[in-house]
């Protein structure tokens, strides 16, 4: 199956990794202002709770009311060829996504997320890098 072009309506989920511990679903949301990572994601990639800072904020749901993260916590993330220490704020509730890229990330590394050909684009070391969404992310 080519991926992309017919697919354009899926949602956009990316294959990385924390911990050289493989995430299948992480999500592309360019409306998220915030990276978001849920508790039970950490607990996966055997991260202790004890690790997680901060206090708790507030943060608009999918449902389209406020939820509270529990703190927030840095993780070192791979996603293709970019590996970069990465804050996420933590949820302790039942998503669909294991992380969920936000604004932060996708401008700090200049990329430019393209739902209808389900990629992230952008230059790396002076080349154009393309990487492309998880075609399987539920198995």
């Amino acid at each position: 199956m080519r991926v992309g072009y017919s697919n354009h309506r899926r949602p956009f989920y990316l294959a990385a990794s924390i911990n050289q511990i493989p995430i299948k679903r992480t999500l592309v949301d360019t409306g998220a202002s915030i990276n978001l990572i849920p508790l039970s994601t950490l607990q996966v990639v055997g991260i202790l709770e004890s690790k997680i800072q901060g206090c708790l904020m507030e943060v608009m749901g999918f449902r389209g009311r406020g939820e509270y993260t529990i703190g927030h916590i840095q993780l070192w993330l791979k996603l293709g060829p970019i590996a970069s220490l990465t804050r996420f704020h933590v949820v302790k509730t039942e998503v669909s996504y294991h992380i969920l890229l936000g604004r932060s990330w996708l401008d700090k590394h200049r990329r430019i997320p393209s739902n209808y050909h389900q990629c992230v684009k952008g230059r790396l070391n002076g080349r154009m890098i393309w990487i492309a969404a998880n075609p399987s992310p539920f198995e």
